[in-house]
């Protein structure tokens, strides 16, 4: 008895050995979905980025355009201001790299499901990314879906992608990394200043209604020997106390601090005057100097929003700090920066609240 229940448990074994060799065999994952070898989704885009000129990245109403400028990435619909160029060179390979491993639906009402519907469907989530020669010519387009991250060492991190002109959807090995925004591509820093190696910071506000201004507005300049020491003056011309907290702030208005916005000094035609300067003196004889334009209209009491407040940055050095202006300055010449609202005190403070506040008693 023992030895036939021991010979069907054998062949029950067997049965499902051989069930799940032929499953295996039949390229089929666990949950049922049909694997392939793999496969590169764009056999005729791999090996041709370097005839990329255009990129067009739709997202629903939105499209992105990236064009190439000799060596450079640029955005056309921020005046051509420069894009991350290994940003854009990495999704290209990424792209041009993608290989499908899973085969799923090509049932059109099904693609919504991986995020693969049309980019024009009401909330679409897909990204569709174009991409043509210098004489116009598509060379690829592919529809990018959600991301599917690995479960098991043998479920692969991945995302889901069709073709452009096919609703046949593949799930392809790797992720790839698309902004579906124009900032998204840029480096969206402003240049950096250490705050530690800030030796001087003078403010200059035309018109600020302070006792002791000049004719021309309020000047204020504080200096300090290092990081570790105070700035001075400690008063102002009035008698007032100046708020260390405050200036060291502001010492901290290039230290990893991003934009809203850009646009070329250009598409603004006449400049008004600025409302606030601010530099930024280092140790090692670099001036960063941000001048403060006002182009539209303040909140009710006349705070400046972030919104109407852009940025002009401008460089000098001597001795070893030259080059660092020079860079500072082939960068940002050309170009207003709107601020972000976490800076926008440090590059335009009130002129009240560069004091101490008079103690309660």
């Amino acid at each position: 008895m023992q030895s036939r229940s021991f010979t069907i448990l054998a062949a029950v074994t067997v049965v499902a050995v051989v069930a799940a060799g032929a499953v295996s065999l039949n390229g089929t994952t666990a949950t049922g979905a049909a694997v392939i070898a793999p496969t590169i989704l764009l056999p005729g885009f791999a090996g041709q980025q370097a005839k990329v000129a255009q990129i067009k990245i739709q997202r629903g109403s939105a499209t992105t355009v990236l064009a190439r400028d000799g060596a450079r990435w640029v955005i056309p619909g921020r005046d051509r201001y420069p894009a991350d160029a290994d940003r854009v060179n990495r999704m290209i390979d990424q792209i041009a790299g993608l290989t499908t491993i899973e085969v799923k639906t090509k049932q059109p009402e099904l693609l919504s499901r991986l995020d693969l519907a049309d980019v024009t469907v009401p909330d679409s989530k897909a990204r569709r990314i174009e991409f043509d020669d210098a004489d116009g010519k598509p060379l690829a387009a592919v529809v990018l879906g959600r991301e599917r991250f690995a479960q098991t060492d043998a479920d692969p991190t991945g995302i889901y992608v069709r073709r452009a002109d096919e609703n046949q959807a593949w799930l392809a090995r790797g992720l790839v990394q698309v902004a579906t925004d124009e900032l998204g591509w840029t480096d969206n820093k402003l240049p950096e200043v250490d705050p530690t190696t800030v030796r001087q910071i003078a403010l200059f506000e035309p018109g600020t209604p302070l006792s002791g201004m000049t004719a021309a507005g309020l000047t204020v300049t504080a200096t300090r020997p290092d990081a570790s020491h105070p700035f001075e003056p400690a008063k102002a011309g009035d008698g007032r106390i100046y708020d260390q907290t405050k200036l060291t702030t502001i010492a901290s208005a290039l230290q990893t601090a991003l934009f809203a916005d850009v646009k070329s000094v250009a598409s603004f035609g006449t400049l008004p005057e600025p409302v606030a300067t601010l530099s930024l003196s280092t140790a090692d004889g670099l001036v960063v100097t941000i001048d403060s334009y006002e182009i539209g209209a303040s909140n009710a009491g006349g705070t400046p929003t972030v919104g109407n407040t852009w940025l002009a940055v401008r460089a000098t050095g001597t001795g070893d700090a030259k080059a660092k202006a020079d860079a500072i300055a082939s960068r940002t010449t050309g170009w207003l920066y709107q601020a972000d609202s976490y800076r926008l005190d440090r590059f335009r403070p009130k002129a009240d609240d560069l004091f101490e506040k008079p103690s309660a008693s």
